[in-house]
């Protein structure tokens, strides 16, 4: 561990070049593909998946790296262990792997953590209410027999600046601290309306709400593409009708997608889901849209077929659908569970953007 720019990043790529046999897992999309080969640790031990998987990457090697541990819950790390063992056919600690855990630990917390400081893993033994997953977590946890604190930090030339950022990580800003980084701030009265006008202004928003009323203020006018979910029984065979507007008006949600999108073309959009991470398409990729193909006779009515969205991402490096244009990528629909009842759930299907 330790803070950025400190050689976290240099160590593991060293470890991939003089180590075989090596899996790199992240808690992200993102952060996996920053790593050789790396995958989410969902998408290797199957964890989330309705049926377990009968193989994985690991079962023939003995070293896992695991990069931005400080996204990790007790819950997670309890499913991580659980599924090791499995695949491994050992009960040892960590399912007898050399594992090890990456990153900063004063970064974000595990994603739908309760809240307050307790949602990280370091902070204490959970309570004896906690379920048997959280438990074997923190049993896991302890059972970790080396720390590693990297201090140095190569990648700052300017040593104040150094350790201010420092202070920042650590929540130690000082009063002169706050005069130094406020010198650096560019204060524009318009600056939220110039951004509505440009396209290539990229804004950042803390909640939810926020980000879509951002959003809908860029996209207004004739050229906008509104995509509506399609909702489906989970059993294709049942009879039993949907009430559409009714799953329409659930939100979206960590493991829910948005019943309803708006896109415009020529505009940046951000990719929702890890649909190749190994390719460079990771949930928080950036792209740009190039065109909408909707299906043949298909209905513009409520909860029609979800169109394919064709988009520019530069980060793609996979086999190219387009020869004139090697980035181009089509993004289709992702389905996500919505329960409708007691043992009943519906099926949202939706373009991964926004």
């Amino acid at each position: 561990t330790g803070a950025a720019g400190c050689g976290k990043s240099r160590i593991l790529n060293v470890l991939n070049r003089d180590v075989d046999g090596v899996v790199f897992m992240a808690t992200t999309g993102m952060a996996a593909q920053a790593l050789p080969g790396g995958q989410t640790y969902h998408s290797v031990l199957g964890i989330g998946q309705t049926r377990p998987k009968k193989r994985s990457r690991v079962e023939h090697t003995r070293v896992i790296v695991i990069d931005e541990v400080s996204m990790l819950s007790l819950k997670d790390i309890g499913c991580i262990v659980k599924e090791l063992r499995r695949f491994s056919g050992s009960e040892q600690p960590w399912g007898g792997y050399h594992v090890l855990l990456a990153g900063d630990l004063y970064q974000l917390p595990p994603v739908g953590a309760p809240g307050g400081p307790s949602r990280y893993v370091w902070h204490g033994r959970p309570p004896d209410s906690a379920s048997d997953m959280v438990r074997l977590g923190w049993e896991s946890w302890r059972q970790i027999n080396l720390f590693m604190e990297l201090d140095e930090t190569p990648r700052f030339i300017d040593p104040a600046y150094a350790s201010l950022m420092g202070r920042v990580r650590t929540a130690d800003v000082t009063s002169d601290d706050l005069i130094k980084i406020n010198e650096h701030v560019v204060y524009a009265p318009n600056i939220l309306d110039d951004a509505d006008r440009d396209p290539n202004v990229l804004s950042i928003a803390n909640r939810r709400e926020v980000r879509h009323t951002r959003n809908a203020r860029q996209l207004r006018g004739d050229d906008v593409v509104v995509i509506t979910a399609h909702h489906s029984h989970r059993i294709a065979t049942s009879n039993v009708p949907l009430d559409i507007p009714a799953l329409m008006a659930v939100p979206a949600s960590d493991n829910v997608s948005e019943p309803i999108v708006r896109l415009r073309l020529g505009a940046q959009v951000i990719l929702r889901s890890n649909v190749a991470v190994e390719l460079g398409l990771a949930n928080g990729t950036h792209g740009t849209l190039r065109q909408i193909i909707h299906h043949p006779n298909d209905s513009t009515t409520l909860n029609g077929r979800v169109p394919i969205a064709i988009v520019h991402f530069p980060s793609y490096h996979g086999t190219p659908f387009d020869a004139a244009d090697p980035h181009l990528v089509p993004i289709g629909p992702v389905n996500s569970r919505i329960g409708i009842g007691p043992g009943r759930l519906a099926i949202r299907s939706q373009i991964p953007l926004e």
